[in-house]
């Protein structure tokens, strides 16, 4: 009885601290079995038939390859037994997979397969959040990939290279004192990304703490800037943007001019102004737009408008998480300053109408033009984490937190 009355007590304090949207997460809103702005039947599930593995994909990545795109993904099949996010941290000894789909491949049977973690040490542990790949301007050069850890003890960064569709070849682990809650990547180049830290107290320090951090939405969060050293195992760690209640996803813009990040249990994303001064880094928040749902992981397609998927129901992806419930409704929005055009939507995107309009739960904002992409009540898609656009290719995917496969949109008729 204490505890409940304790978590609504907070719920309550949380509410009034952060007003309309952040209370619009604990009611469920009428969201359709399924929605899509690029048509009825744009969307397809794919799955792996061949093995219950591909589920629980928390991240997606757009690789160009030598050859031709795909998509690498992050999956945790036991993330319902080890989750340092959300709860719980039972057993982390089952590991999570990295997995490669040639989505343009004619060999549909063959599209999707596990990637092999060539020379990574045996017996640790491997539990993928967040991934990010840089690849080259030459093709012919190998990509370089990281991926945040959450592993028993501490989170730390994996990197890998990618040289072939089904191979990634171990490199390094990265762990240090700054790396206390690693969540999503952003990288620039082979020795520079962005890292998001979701949490100043972890559920591995306490449940209680941490919940409290959530659902208060205190600002712990924050992002650092790694730069590897260009000779040797030597880095450095920068905190470049700080005050974020529950940092999520991390975006770096295609022109590299625009850092944006999802902050979760304030339901927005802020976007800051990446300014170089006498080569010394600055960042400036430049604006912030609210989002109807718990923002969780974002992603710039090639145009440079931004995708942000979420949680729209919070308590129904707790009870899934908790094995009380099979689904919770998803939702994704496209967000571009209202200055560009955005050739990845239809061009008719300003006259559409959702079924459950964006603002019934948020204000329209002054600055940029948001445009829902996907709704659903669970039903169709559940749990959406990570939008992930290919514009050249016409290609949109969705991962779901605690969902079996990816949903595949095509976005051209």
């Amino acid at each position: 009885m204490y505890k409940r009355a304790f978590v609504v007590g907070l719920l309550a304090f949380w509410g009034w601290r952060n007003g309309r949207t952040s209370w619009n997460l604990f009611v469920n809103p009428s969201l359709p079995a399924s929605y899509s702005i690029f048509g009825e039947s744009a969307c397809q599930r794919v799955y792996d038939e061949s093995s219950d593995r591909f589920q629980f994909c928390e991240d997606a990545v757009v690789w160009d390859a030598k050859d031709e795109r795909r998509l690498v993904l992050s999956c945790d099949p036991g993330r319902k037994s080890w989750n340092t996010v959300m709860g719980p941290l039972r057993d982390p000894a089952p590991r999570g997979d990295l997995w490669v789909y040639s989505y343009n491949s004619k060999d549909k049977k063959n599209a999707l397969k596990r990637l092999e973690l060539e020379d990574y040490p045996a017996g640790r542990d491997f539990h993928p959040l967040g991934i990010e790949i840089f690849t080259p301007a030459s093709l012919n050069e190998p990509s370089t990939l990281f991926a945040a850890n959450h592993a028993r003890a501490n989170t730390t960064i994996e990197i890998f290279e990618l040289t072939t569709p089904g191979r990634a070849r171990y490199l390094r682990t990265l762990t240090h004192t700054a790396f206390v809650s690693p969540n999503a990547i952003s990288a620039v180049s082979p020795t520079k990304f962005y890292v998001s830290n979701d949490h100043y107290i972890t559920r591995r320090v306490s449940n209680q703490l941490a919940l409290t951090e959530s659902v208060l939405g205190l600002p712990g969060g924050w992002v650092d800037r790694v730069d590897l050293a260009q000779d040797g195992d030597g880095f450095s760690v920068t905190r470049v943007a700080s005050g974020i209640p529950f940092a999520n996803g991390v975006a770096i813009s295609p022109n590299g001019k625009e850092l944006a990040v999802a902050s979760t249990t304030s339901g927005e994303v802020r976007f800051y102004d990446i300014v170089d001064h006498d080569a010394k880094e600055e960042m400036k928040l430049s604006s912030s737009v609210r989002v109807p749902f718990a923002a969780d992981n974002i992603a710039y397609d090639d145009n440079g408008t931004l995708f942000v998927a979420g949680h729209p129901h919070f308590p129904s992806l707790a009870k899934v998480a908790a094995n009380q419930t099979r689904t919770a409704p998803s939702w994704v929005l496209s967000i571009r300053p209202h200055s560009i055009t955005s050739p990845s939507l239809p061009s008719s995107i300003d006259d559409v109408v959702e079924p459950y309009p964006l603002t019934r739960r948020t204000p329209a904002s002054a600055t940029h033009a948001v445009r829902t992409v996907y709704q659903s009540d669970g039903s169709h898609f559940s749990s959406s984490s990570t939008p992930a656009m290919d514009s050249k290719n016409g290609v949109f995917f969705i991962t779901g937190l605690y969902e079996e496969g990816i949903l595949q949109c095509a976005t051209r008729k």
